[in-house]
């Protein structure tokens, strides 16, 4: 049998994943109905899914639950996990 794990590296240590997970808040944002500008994007980086939907809801009028705002934005950050490479090094540094 073969087992499949998934890491989450939120601080990029083992994948880049800054840009992916910058999509990801603007298409979550999308999918609700807020735009995200550039401006707007400082205010959401490296914080926790709570952390951005409180400043969506706060400074942008987010209408949405945020359980059902963390679901969707984990459907678009796994729509396409192959995408998502390892930094040099980082799988022999944990394998």
């Amino acid at each position: 049998m073969t087992k499949v794990a998934f890491c989450f590296d939120i601080d990029g240590v083992l994948a880049d994943t800054e840009k992916r997970q910058t999509r990801k808040k603007r298409a979550t944002a999308e999918k609700f109905g807020i735009e995200l500008t550039e401006k707007d994007l400082p205010n959401l980086e490296g914080i926790s899914v709570p952390a951005v939907w409180k400043w969506l809801t706060d400074s942008k009028g987010l209408e949405v639950d945020k359980e059902t705002f963390a679901e969707e934005g984990v459907k678009l950050y796994l729509a396409d996990p192959e995408k998502i490479k390892a930094r040099d090094g980082a799988l022999e540094a944990v394998l």
